[in-house]
């Protein structure tokens, strides 16, 4: 099973959307559409944050992504925005 933050990264993606990635301390990844500079912040700490955006700018949602016990469930918490509900949805459907 894909671990939930990295379908989520490929989710944005896929809809043409680009991801910033807070790490706790600062922003080191803003509005990237390069897959592996995302996956690649979001796993340098144990918790990340990781924020949504589209085009415009404007934020879609945010996830906060826990590294520790369960691999598939790394996103343990995300804001209620309907691109948010659309990329859950997507997700159980792969389980």
């Amino acid at each position: 099973m894909q671990q939930a933050h990295l379908h989520l990264i490929k989710y944005a993606l896929s809809q043409g959307h680009n991801v910033s990635v807070f790490d706790g301390e600062e922003w080191d990844v803003e509005h990237s559409t390069k897959y592996t500079d995302i996956k690649e912040c979001s796993e340098c700490a144990d918790d990340a944050t990781l924020e949504v955006f589209n085009t415009k700018g404007e934020s879609l949602g945010s996830a906060y992504v826990l590294l520790l016990d369960e691999p598939e469930e790394t996103v343990v918490d995300y804001t209620v925005t309907d691109f948010m509900n659309s990329w859950d949805s997507a997700y159980e459907a792969t389980r």
